[in-house]
């Protein structure tokens, strides 16, 4: 799934965050909730423990808990994208995807258009529907120097004419992604382009 920019986008400074905040953006979500609890209970208005909170939930598999904590504090903060962009990812492991859709969008508005995680989401939403002109510039926005980086000094693609050019193609994701997508790389061969193939060193054999 699609996650936060760390386990939680809710602490900008570890040195100068709460236990429960440095325990979540561990991953220690269990270890964490005493503390996310506590800091609610200090400062029941701060729409940040709260948010941190749901996202604890989340990790927990608490999932109606979750949405709860996330609507307290939407009804603390309406304008703070984190909380959709969380209960966002809680809707799509509930398999409820066009729902999910929905509240990505609010999340990209209010995140003015500016956060790659919350991109990257919507165009994973967008392909789950079946929009792929529509997915595919949200998904290259969110992964681009987020979750896939180029080689230094080799220049992507952008889909000019491949003839008599160079191509460099490396492998995305899992050992599955690469199975899945090398059956275009006739066509890329049939577009003129000389193809060099970056796989896993697993796959090299194969």
């Amino acid at each position: 799934m699609v996650g936060e920019n760390s386990i939680t986008t809710h602490v900008s400074k570890l040195r100068n965050a709460r236990p429960g905040e440095v325990l979540l953006q561990c991953g220690l979500a269990s270890d964490a909730l005493p503390h996310l609890l506590a800091a609610v209970r200090d400062e029941p208005t701060e729409w940040r423990h709260l948010a941190n909170l749901g996202v604890a939930y989340r990790f927990l598999a608490r999932f109606e808990e979750a949405q709860e904590t996330l609507a307290s504090a939407a009804r603390l903060c309406p304008d703070a994208w984190q909380i959709y962009h969380t209960w966002a990812n809680i809707l799509d492991e509930l398999g409820e995807f066009k729902e999910s859709l929905a509240v990505r969008w609010k999340a990209w508005e209010l995140s003015k258009r500016t956060r790659q995680e919350v991109a990257l989401g919507l165009g994973i939403s967008l392909l789950r529907q079946g929009e792929w002109k529509q997915a595919w510039p949200y998904w290259e926005i969110g992964r681009f120097m987020y979750s896939w980086s180029p080689p230094p000094g080799v220049k992507p693609w952008q889909g000019e004419p491949l003839e008599a050019k160079r191509l460099l193609v490396l492998a995305e994701g899992g050992y599955g992604d690469t199975f899945d997508f090398t059956r275009w790389l006739r066509t890329l061969e049939e577009e003129g382009a000389s193809i060099t193939f970056m796989v896993a060193k697993r796959q090299i054999e194969l």
